[in-house]
């Protein structure tokens, strides 16, 4: 007996829009990864990968050595960043050890202004880096929108980038790249605390927020090596 068309379609993903918070339903045939507009926003909403135990559901930034998503922890249900290694640079020796290198530097620090590293692995050829999340807006998009900022939230920051930098450069690691504008907001309306210092590719931004945390601002786009 012949099947129907509609005995055979294939029921349509819901997928949250990371722009509006609007559920898009989408084709199942997309491929992981890939992307459409979002129906209201036209943010783009893309089609979950699931890479062991951490479903990556939204791209944050892309960066020379590879792209950072957001992604939610099914296991320890928390919501992390996944740094995935560009495909092309798997068979790049020298691409591998910079992005091993880059992973056991970002792990070896150990500070309240600085974003903790959980695990370094990898999955059917795919190399991947997860860490905490921190990409609720940036400070340059806070000037942008507020003008002027309270001279103490400014100082604030500004003690928090430094004394990441003074631990890094105790360790005997180097940051470079390091950017004010570059920092990344945890909170809304932000307020003055303890801001933590991101580890990402040398072109690329990292990721998300953190229940314990008390800071809204985290400084981005810096490079980790020895």
């Amino acid at each position: 007996m012949p099947v129907s068309n509609e005995e055979v379609r294939k029921p349509l993903r819901m997928v949250t829009c990371f722009g509006c918070g609007v559920k898009n339903f989408i084709s199942p045939d997309l491929l992981p990864l890939a992307t459409v507009p979002c129906s209201k926003c036209s943010y783009p909403v893309m089609m979950p990968m699931q890479l062991r135990q951490f479903e990556l559901r939204s791209a944050i930034a892309s960066g020379g050595m590879g792209t950072v998503y957001r992604a939610f922890d099914t296991t320890l249900l928390r919501e992390v960043a996944v740094k995935l290694m560009k495909a092309e640079l798997a068979e790049d020796p020298q691409a591998l050890e910079n992005f091993y290198r880059e992973a056991r530097a970002c792990a070896s620090l150990n500070h309240t202004n600085i974003i903790h590293i959980y695990t370094f692995n990898e999955s059917e050829g795919q190399r991947y880096l997860v860490m905490e999340l921190a990409d609720c807006g940036s400070l340059d998009s806070r000037i942008e929108k507020e003008q002027r900022l309270p001279e103490l939230d400014l100082l604030d920051i500004g003690v928090k980038v430094a004394s990441a930098l003074a631990t890094a450069g105790t360790a005997g690691t180097a940051l470079a790249g390091a950017s004010a504008a570059g920092s990344t907001a945890h909170t809304a309306p932000p307020t003055p605390s303890s801001s933590r210092a991101s580890t990402s590719g040398r072109n690329g931004a990292s990721a998300g927020s953190s229940s314990r945390l008390r800071s809204p601002i985290r400084c981005r786009k810096y490079w980790v090596v020895r």
